[in-house]
Formats: C-alpha cells, structure tokens, sequence
C-alpha cells in the first residue's frame, strides 16, 4: 500500500468515527418529549404532608354567610330545646330534620343516675360538636342538664356569637360576668348562659373533643344548670 493510500484510508477511518461521535453527541442533546405540568392539586398531593403549613384558607363571602347562618340556627336551638316544655325527642326531630345526624349516647352513674348524651355527625358548617346532656329529676322527668355547640374561630366570632344570643334569647339581662375571652348571663335561677373563647388550657384533655393548635380561639356557646363557676377556669 502506497503512502498516498493510507493516508486516504486513514482520512476515511477517521470520518467515520466523526460521523458516528456526531451521531451520538445529537442523541443525547435531542429535545426529550415536554413531561405534562402537575396541577396545583397533584403537587400538593405529591408533597410531603409533613412539610406542609396549616395556614388556614380565607372563607368566601359564600362561606362566611353559611357560617353566619349556622351560628344563628344553633344559638336558636339552644334557646329553643332547653325551654322546660320541650323534651329529647323534640331536640333529636329537628337535628334529623336539619340532616345533623344525631347520636344518642346512654350511661348511668350514682352521682346523675340515667343521662342520655347527644352529639351530631354532621354539623352544620363553621359549627361543631354539638353536645347535650339529659339527666332526670327526682320525678323521673328528664331535662336538659347542659347544651352548646362550638363555631369556629376568627377575628369577629366572639362579637358575633354574642350579637346571635342577644338576637334569639329574648329580654336578655346585662351580662353577670364579663371578660374579653368570657361572657355569661343568668336566663334564671337555676340556669346560666355563656360564650366561652378557648385557649390552649381550654382545650387540654377534653373528655369529648379531640383538639389541635389550630382550634385556639375556638368559641363555644353554653346553656347549663348552675353548678360552678365557669369565670374562673
């Protein structure tokens, strides 16, 4: 082979192995099909939920009117069903009627005797965890030994659930006991009224209710037999 002829061979060895160095190099930079964007739902389930903030999310002015209503309905079903001439079952008719979903819940101790607990499943919205309490006297009547529900917490919701009271328990005394985070009025003699803003003490080892940190503000309204004073908890 002339010298002429190995350079040509080498010229064409080495063309080829160009060729194929620019056929791989155009592999690995060719565009790759786009990958679809993820929705902000999928990203949010895709997240750790440990990493993720609790920050609440403002109500609609949709949500804040069902929230208003629902406080104005429960404060009227306090008003309403611990009237003496209303008995359980009228109470357990209208939470059927309102689709709350009433359980009942019976127990008997020596200190109450016979008491008949009711709670809902589904309360209506901004309210929970309803909760009444039946006892009997010494008769075998029963009564109402205490009701509230609670609504949920916000800058306004203490203003608001005490302009509710005002509204549905007619000819309302000034309050007895007054604070900032604690209201209570006398409806009679053995009967006490009450609008309670929770605070982290306040929602330690519930008996009833499970709590987290995001529920401190939390307000709940009360009617009950008078047998301590909720002022000093």
């Amino acid at each position: 082979m002339t010298k002429t002829q190995k350079v040509i061979l080498a010229i064409l060895i080495f063309g080829n192995g160009v060729l194929a160095y620019i056929s791989r190099e155009q592999e690995k930079t060719k565009p790759s099909e786009a990958p679809i964007a993820s929705t902000p739902s999928e990203v949010s389930e895709k997240r750790d939920p440990a990493s993720q903030t609790t920050e609440p999310t403002p109500p609609t002015a949709v949500e804040s009117l069902a929230d208003r209503q629902s406080l104005e309905d429960m404060t009227q079903t306090l008003f309403q069903y611990t009237r003496p001439d209303t008995q359980l079952r009228d109470l357990v008719d209208y939470l059927e009627r309102s689709r709350q979903e009433p359980m009942l819940t019976r127990n008997e101790n020596a200190d109450t005797g016979e008491m008949v607990i009711v709670r809902t499943k589904s309360p209506l919205p901004g309210t929970r965890y309803f909760h009444a309490q039946y006892v009997k006297d010494e008769n075998d009547k029963g009564f109402v030994q205490h009701m509230s529900f609670e609504f949920k917490p916000g800058p306004e919701a203490m203003n608001q659930a005490q302009e509710a009271v005002r509204k549905f328990f007619p000819n309302l005394s000034d309050p007895q006991d007054q604070k900032e985070d604690f209201v209570k009025w006398n409806l009679d003699q053995d009967h006490i009224l009450w609008i309670k803003r929770m605070g982290p003490q306040d929602l330690k080892d519930d008996p009833f209710n499970a709590y987290s940190k995001d529920d401190v503000g939390t307000i709940r309204v009360a009617v009950e037999v008078e047998i301590h004073n909720h002022s000093e908890n």
